[in-house]
């Protein structure tokens, strides 16, 4: 006796809102050149005005280390395209370092950078301190700097921009040292516009570690969280990072990332994907890593252009037309050149196109097209006595495998049931974040129902 097995399938397919890729799909960038000199262009900052109009601040001297170091500072209205011949708008008699600029939410610039002292060979002493101007007009002029005294320590120093809090408050990142002892991070606040910066925190230190800390990056969270990622000296260079939930006062223990890099340049897009632009070491060059889950985990690097020689401090900023602006330099014997790099990045695509076929030895054969960046696909699967049940609810089904590929078999089918399928484009190794999901409901599902016959035996 021959016997017969039914299977309706019934089809859908959705994105899962996890978060993490291998390599995310994005536009091809752009490479433009801001400034270029036969002197060493070095440190940029970068800021997109109220009025749209982008500038860029960034150090001018003989050499990466050198007593002669000015502040330039550069403009452009064309979204980075096209830059004006560069201003100097920071000369003193010690060497000015490190540019940080910022437009306050009451349109005003606040420019940050540190000066160091050198002896009459002209060999580096180290650090005078940290100093701030400030611009009421575009940045065309500047207030006389302004040094930020800090008592603690024997130095201090600065190399990301400073982060202004919803009330008001400025959070300045600093790294700072003593005499035979490690470096620390921390944070300097000021509660009046950057006038004084007199409230100081800790964000990392280690007394009888391994680590030196230094060159700390703010960036704020969507849930008030502040993260910081921090340069580290020793363990292989890895960048490690850390979080605020109380404004800056306290923060947790730092973890190490897996950016193996410098310099930080951190950047939140619209749709809350963490952008952190870094100098790299393998490859050595500009790169940037993509977080999805704000930090719990990056996908591999993205490397922006390789280069070997001295290079990178990035920043990000927004352009006009949707896409990013990512500044850095790189510099060489001979010559120097502040770059920028004109990207766009979008989340991966939803999987789309899932056809569903019974084959002759009663497994269901599923294939759909391909999502360019994803991490892997997730197989969910639910069943039902008949296939109207699954018209009155929604997907209840639970994941039954993954796939690397855009195709999956299914051959643990029993007889007189009918199965609904979801196929979820995984962007992330961690699915932490709830809020996310691990699979949405898809925004538009084709629904689609393929009935067959296959012979199971005799």
């Amino acid at each position: 006796m021959r016997q017969i097995l039914q299977l309706c399938l019934i089809g859908l397919v959705s994105l899962s809102n996890c978060t993490r890729v291998n390599r995310i799909e994005h536009s091809k960038g752009k490479l433009v050149v801001i400034a270029q000199s036969n002197e060493h262009l070095a440190f940029p900052s970068i800021a997109r005005l109220n009025t749209g109009e982008l500038v860029c601040a960034f150090r001018r001297g003989k050499g990466h280390v050198s007593p002669d170091g000015n502040i330039l500072l550069c403009r452009s209205a064309d979204n980075g395209v096209t830059w004006s011949r560069p201003d100097t708008i920071i000369s003193t008699p010690l060497d000015c370092r490190d540019a940080s600029l910022v437009q306050l939410a009451d349109g005003s610039l606040l420019f940050s950078f540190f000066q160091s002292r050198y002896d009459a060979t002209g060999k580096i002493i180290g650090a005078v301190g940290v100093f701030t101007s400030q611009s009421t007009d575009g940045g065309r002029t500047w207030t006389a700097p302004q040094q930020i005294i800090i008592n603690e320590y024997d130095w201090a120093a600065v190399s990301s921009k400073t982060l202004e809090l919803p009330d008001g408050a400025l959070l300045m990142p600093l790294y700072a040292g003593k005499a035979g002892s490690k470096k620390a991070a921390l944070v300097a606040m000021s509660r009046d516009h950057g006038r004084t910066f007199n409230e100081r925190y800790i964000v990392a230190f280690e007394a009888n570690g391994n680590l030196d800390y230094q060159e700390p990056a703010l960036l704020q969270l969507p849930d008030g969280r502040i993260l910081c990622v921090l340069r580290t000296a020793g363990q292989g260079n890895f960048q490690y990072q850390s979080y605020s939930a109380d404004g800056g006062k306290t923060w947790s223990k730092p973890e190490r990332t897996s950016m193996q890099g410098q310099a930080a340049g951190l950047f939140l897009t619209k749709d809350n994907i963490l952008v952190c632009a870094y100098r790299d070491f393998s490859p050595n060059g500009t790169s940037y890593a993509l977080s999805y889950d704000l930090g719990l985990t990056y996908e591999h690097e993205h490397v922006i252009h390789a280069f070997g020689g001295d290079r990178a401090y990035p920043e990000i900023v927004p352009l006009s037309d949707g896409q990013l602006l990512c500044c850095y330099y790189e510099a060489e014997k001979g010559g120097s050149r502040i770059c920028g790099y004109i990207f766009q990045i979008s989340r991966p695509e939803t999987p789309k196109g899932l056809e569903a076929t019974v084959t002759n030895d009663g497994s269901v054969s599923l294939r759909w097209n391909a999502v360019p960046g994803v991490h892997y696909y997730k197989i969910l699967r639910e069943a039902s006595d008949n296939a109207a049940g699954f018209a009155r609810q929604d997907f209840a089904g639970k994941q039954i495998a993954s796939s690397a590929e855009n195709s999956f078999v299914d051959g643990n089918l029993q007889s007189g049931h009918a199965y609904r399928y979801q196929v979820a484009a995984i962007i992330s190794s961690s699915e932490l974040i709830k809020d996310s999901g691990a699979v949405s409901l898809p925004a538009q599902s084709r629904v689609l129902q393929v009935k067959g016959k296959a012979q199971a035996g005799q």
